[in-house]
């Protein structure tokens, strides 16, 4: 097997965590990594992984031919944007660009805006998938990942792009029958709709609203409890309860769909929204011109701010 093949299979087990999920990745049988893995460490003379029915974790020797086959990769990366850097302002992005985010930011933000840029780049072919994790993110080759919440990956590149505004809301028929609520201690004697995203500990079930120099936190009682943002919300929409989200769809609020609640009070603490991507020597083109198009779309999608903040360069 092709040396450098070994070396690129090396570094997407590690970073998938298995052999299943690099295999995937690299479109082979997991039989074929393994193999490819095992003749890597006969070249090397070295034993790469402890292998247990539960773990796969890599030896000292392993480390250290990780860090190296890394370093590599990265090269090999670097090269590919080099050779698809533009000669002159004229010339044609090139392959395929893989992004990975989440379904909010995908179907709310990217896709909608997304013709200019595929008719301002027509050699370049996007590959838009459900993805908000890092480890996902090597492990499917992908170019650039969209996601939301905190990071955990240093070897990559993070650039903040927008922070999230947490917005309090109900539909209009919850209100009618439950009544508005007056201030943030009115919300324990209502029905509320929780958050747990996937990086989450534990559920958001304590909400913090801020006035002028003013702070409440209030413990509120869990209606329902999710991880499913979508389903959060459309519980939202059929008149659960109230909500209080990271909104990626300020339509929701500007067609009266959903009504803010408590609107003098602002709710601090959304996450922020980082576009995370390999650090190489120069600039890969087609990322480049990727953040460039994702900063416009963010501001285009919510130009008055209601549903969160871009970062303005």
């Amino acid at each position: 097997m092709d040396r450098l093949r070994q070396i690129e299979m090396l570094v997407r087990v590690v970073e998938a965590g298995s052999f299943t999920r690099a295999a995937a990745a690299l479109r082979v049988t997991p039989s074929a990594v393994s193999h490819g893995i095992a003749e890597l460490e006969v070249r090397l003379r070295v034993r790469l992984f402890h292998r247990t029915t539960r773990q796969l974790r890599l030896t000292p020797e392993g480390e250290a031919a990780y860090r190296r086959a890394r370093g590599i990769v990265d090269g090999l990366d670097a090269m590919d944007g080099a050779a698809a850097t533009p000669a002159h302002p004229g010339t044609r992005l090139e392959g395929t660009l893989r992004v990975g985010a989440a379904i909010p930011i995908s179907r709310c933000v990217v896709a909608p805006r997304l013709a200019p840029f595929l008719c301002r780049h027509p050699g370049l072919r996007v590959e838009l998938l459900v993805q908000n994790e890092a480890q996902e993110m090597h492990a499917g080759g992908m170019d650039l990942l969209l996601r939301v919440g905190p990071l955990a990956d240093s070897r990559l590149v993070a650039r903040r792009m927008a922070r999230l505004r947490f917005v309090a809301c109900a539909a209009p028929a919850y209100l009618e029958a439950a009544g508005t609520p007056a201030g943030p201690d009115d919300l324990p004697r209502h029905a509320c709709l929780v958050h747990k995203p996937p990086f989450a500990v534990k559920p958001w079930d304590e909400w913090t609203f801020e006035r002028g120099g003013e702070r409440r936190r209030v413990a509120v009682p869990a209606a329902l409890v999710t991880d499913d943002r979508e389903a959060l919300l459309a519980a939202a929409l059929a008149g659960a309860g109230v909500v209080r989200v990271g909104m990626f769809d300020p339509g929701l609020l500007a067609s009266g769909a959903l009504r803010r609640v408590l609107p003098d009070w602002s709710c601090p603490g959304g996450p922020a929204l980082h576009a995370l991507y390999r650090r190489t020597a120069e600039p890969v083109p087609k990322v480049a011109a990727f953040l460039d198009f994702f900063a416009a779309a963010l501001v285009e999608f919510d130009p008055e701010g209601l549903t969160l903040t871009p970062v303005r360069r």
